[in-house]
């Protein structure tokens, strides 16, 4: 971890953040939003206050600097280019989704409906 540029993870990883928060916002403000306010009046849930918001993009903007650090901490080991970059980013790909449906499963358990065991890559 010596050769690692502290500077520039932090740097990246604010971008990757920037770019994570856009995705977000267009994914859950503009293209699910208004299924996302019927799935929120059909179980009775309230909308996410600011503080939510705030915190949410706070650790989204964490998730993008601790990425570029793991990104950071694997080249020396695989090395630069696609072949490398491809395993270690579709590694991390999977975990997410794997993380994503356990939350899902957890959330409808607590809501009383059944949860979905469609894994959506098929992966797990």
């Amino acid at each position: 971890m010596n050769n690692i540029n502290f500077g520039r993870v932090l740097l990246g990883g604010l971008l990757a953040g920037l770019v994570l928060n856009v995705g977000e916002y267009l994914l859950n403000g503009v293209v699910l939003g208004t299924q996302m306010k019927a799935f929120f009046g059909r179980h009775n849930f309230q909308d996410p206050g600011g503080n939510f918001i705030a915190i949410a993009i706070t650790m989204t903007f964490i998730l993008g600097i601790v990425l570029v650090l793991i990104y950071a901490m694997i080249r020396p080991r695989f090395g630069p280019g696609s072949e490398g970059g491809n395993h270690r980013w579709s590694d991390s790909l999977v975990r997410h989704i794997r993380l994503h449906r356990n939350h899902q499963r957890r959330v409808s358990r607590r809501s009383g409906q059944p949860a979905s065991n469609r894994d959506p890559l098929g992966v797990g």
